[in-house]
């Protein structure tokens, strides 16, 4: 098939009609349609009905008026279904001509006759069918066989040909006897044109459903691509944040300093333990021991409880001792309850 219209629609027209005609020869191939050839005999002989390599072939008289016989159309109802007919008329029943035309007119010959049919036939250019063939010819001329009839008989046996259902009908004009011009046909039906047009349907819409579900895969695809690219963006954002408030704002110096101030700020507890434990007499019980800020607070037994506060002001680490809650006396003579308090010195919060 050459294609001569570019556009887009002419492309897809053109490969819709290549496929859907390598199909139909595919099927074509699979279940080939049967061949019923009819060939017009004399009047008056009788019928013959022969099958010759898979093409049945039947001679059947016309009645008067040039339709088909009553009981030939009955018996061609079972096999006629989706079969392929041709009918070869007898020439008697065609004008038959020769025309010639210059070589260049090849292109041109089917339209040439139709403008020249008037002149051929003796019927009006609306009545006449007619059909050509090329005949062999020498130099620069072409030598044109010609077929022209009544249009109105061939329509007649085309209605009933029609009415057995067959997928085509082609009629033919037999060659006359002793001449060298070959069958010429003149006329032809496809009505398995319909199975062609609902084929290349059907191609055209699943081919097209086919692009768009290709299409709505690659947009989904590409919705999907972006989408998890944003999500990828998304987590990187936050991993950059996550990144950005774990790190340290401070300088290792300013760390160091606070570092420093907490320590110089919290008094040494152990040595204070020490200082408070060697301040003590060895009557003396120790039951709670309270370091809060600079303040220190100290609770137990002792016989002497009122010696406490000059032996702790003795420290070097704590000064300002006083009872911060009444002396009293234990049971059975067993010492005094102390509540003492007081409050670290400078010197000893410095202490490394």
């Amino acid at each position: 098939m050459i294609w001569q219209d570019l556009t887009i629609r002419g492309i897809w027209a053109a490969f819709i009609e290549s496929v859907t005609q390598a199909c139909e020869s595919a099927l074509e191939r699979r279940r080939p349609s049967p061949r019923i050839l009819l060939t017009e005999a004399p009047p008056h002989q009788d019928s013959v009905d022969e099958e010759v390599e898979g093409v049945r072939s039947l001679a059947v008289s016309l009645d008067s008026d040039g339709s088909l016989p009553h009981n030939v159309v009955s018996g061609l109802a079972a096999s006629a279904r989706g079969a392929r007919l041709e009918l070869r008329l007898a020439a008697s029943r065609f004008f038959l001509r020769r025309v010639s035309l210059p070589h260049q007119a090849g292109a041109f010959v089917g339209d040439i006759l139709r403008t020249q049919i008037d002149r051929l036939a003796p019927w009006p250019p609306q009545r006449v069918a007619f059909g050509h063939v090329l005949l062999p010819s020498e130099g620069e001329t072409l030598v044109v066989g010609v077929a022209a009839t009544d249009r109105a008989l061939l329509d007649r046996l085309l209605e009933v040909l029609a009415t057995l259902g067959p997928r085509s009908v082609r009629i033919w004009s037999a060659s006359p006897p002793g001449s060298d011009l070959p069958d010429i046909p003149v006329i032809e039906r496809e009505w398995g044109r319909l199975r062609h047009q609902v084929l290349s349907r059907g191609l055209s819409l699943t081919l097209a459903a086919a692009w768009a579900l290709a299409l709505l895969s690659s947009g989904v695809a590409a919705w999907e691509t972006s989408s998890l690219g944003a999500s990828y963006a998304e987590v990187q954002a936050q991993i950059a944040q996550r990144r950005t408030n774990a790190a340290p704002t401070d300088s290792l110096a300013a760390i160091e300093q606070r570092l420093i101030a907490r320590k110089i700020a919290t008094a040494p507890v152990t040595l204070l333990l020490e200082d408070v434990s060697r301040l003590l007499p060895d009557d003396a019980f120790l039951q709670e021991f309270e370091v809060s800020g600079d303040m220190i607070r100290l609770t137990g037994i002792s016989r002497d409880a009122s010696s406490l506060v000059r032996k702790i002001e003795t420290s070097q680490m704590l000064s300002d001792a006083s009872f911060f809650a009444p002396t009293t006396r234990g049971d059975a003579g067993g010492g005094e309850q102390f509540h003492v308090a007081a409050r670290l010195r400078q010197a000893a919060m410095s202490k490394p």
